[in-house]
Parts: structure tokens; C-alpha cells; sequence
């Protein structure tokens, strides 16, 4: 999922333009962090909607995910967090499937969804 606007980086965790999937671990900032994002998919009664964190690029390294089988018509909503202990230039993307059958939209809540973020805890 792409990201195009934040709502505050305090150490340049992520680019709006270059790499805009990522958030990543500047030097020197290392350490322990808690990481999560969420999305709400359109209502659809078909298939299965995943959401979970990569980490480097790595399908082998998803640190944290959810699937859900659908069972209604209604929009789903899915969240995930964890704590992870990262080094400088990990980086981790917040990736969101759903099979459907035909494309199947976000619904985009300013306040709320989609929404990937980290703090550092330790």
C-alpha cells in the first residue's frame, strides 16, 4: 500500500515520494518499536480480506498479519500491531490482499483508515 501523506514523521521514517510503501529505521534508531496499520475494505460477501507487515521486502518475514473469512455484505475493517525489535534501515510495508473475485476498493477515512504507523518504545 502506498502512502502519500502523514500526519507527523518526527525522524524521516517515511518519503511521500520515494519508497512511499515503506517505513523505515533511520541510523542511529534503533531499538524496540511498535508497529500497525489498518484498512477497511468495501463490502463484499466473497473470498477473504488479509491484512499484515513485511519486513525488508521479504514475503518469508511477515511479523504480523490477520486473515478473515467474509461472511456478509457489510465492509470489513482489519487491524494489526505487534512489537518488533528493529536495527537501522529495516523497513516495513503494510501489505492488504482480498480475493474477492474483482477489484475491491479501500474505503479511504482521513481519520482513520488506511493507516500504517510505528513509535519507538524502547
Amino acid at each position: 500500500m502506498t502512502f502519500n501523506t502523514e500526519i507527523f514523521d518526527t525522524d524521516g521514517f517515511h518519503d511521500n515520494v520515494t519508497n512511499n510503501t515503506r517505513l523505515t529505521i533511520p541510523a542511529g534508531l534503533g531499538g524496540w518499536y511498535m508497529i500497525g496499520g489498518s484498512i477497511d475494505f468495501l463490502g463484499n460477501s466473497a473470498g477473504r480480506r488479509v491484512l499484515f507487515i513485511e519486513l525488508n521486502a521479504d514475503p518469508a518475514r511477515n511479523i504480523v498479519g490477520i486473515k478473515i473469512p467474509v461472511l456478509d455484505a457489510n465492509a470489513s475493517s482489519l487491524n494489526v500491531d505487534t512489537l518488533y525489535q528493529a536495527v537501522a534501515g529495516d523497513f516495513f510495508e503494510l501489505r492488504a490482499l482480498q480475493n474477492s473475485g474483482g477489484d475491491l476498493d479501500d474505503i479511504i477515512d482521513e481519520e482513520a483508515a488506511p493507516i500504517f504507523w510505528l513509535a519507538k518504545v524502547g
